[in-house]
């Protein structure tokens, strides 16, 4: 009987274990752009943004957005998704340069010992 409840004990542990997604992203903006906000928060040229998810999924999900200049961006692990559709990251290092007709997004998305370039 002792043995079944640890089984199901261990079981129950191993389904609550959290998977983690390392995030961040360097958000530059163009000094043409005038004002610009970040979650609805004013912010400054050059700003960082870094942000901790508990999955791709909820990052996907819930991405930061940029409203400028009557257009909204997402800064998400979307980039990610776009150059390997199957692959299951685990991290993110992106750099978004935003002008007032451009958005370009380059940096690396991990998956395990996998890395996937994006430009």
């Amino acid at each position: 009987m002792r043995g079944v409840v640890w089984l199901v004990l261990a079981a129950f542990l191993a389904g609550c274990t959290v998977e983690s997604f390392d995030y961040q992203a360097t958000v530059t903006f163009s000094p043409d752009l005038g004002t610009v906000r970040l979650n609805h928060q004013p912010v400054a040229s050059g700003a960082v943004w870094a942000a901790s998810y508990s999955s791709f999924t909820d990052a996907l999900r819930d991405p930061s957005i940029v409203e400028l200049s009557g257009r909204t961006v997402t800064i998400g692990p979307d980039a990610c998704a776009r150059a390997c559709a199957d692959c299951q990251f685990d991290r993110a290092t992106l750099a978004f340069a935003l002008a007032a007709d451009t958005t370009r997004v380059t940096g690396t998305c991990g998956d395990g010992d996998r890395e996937v370039a994006i430009r």
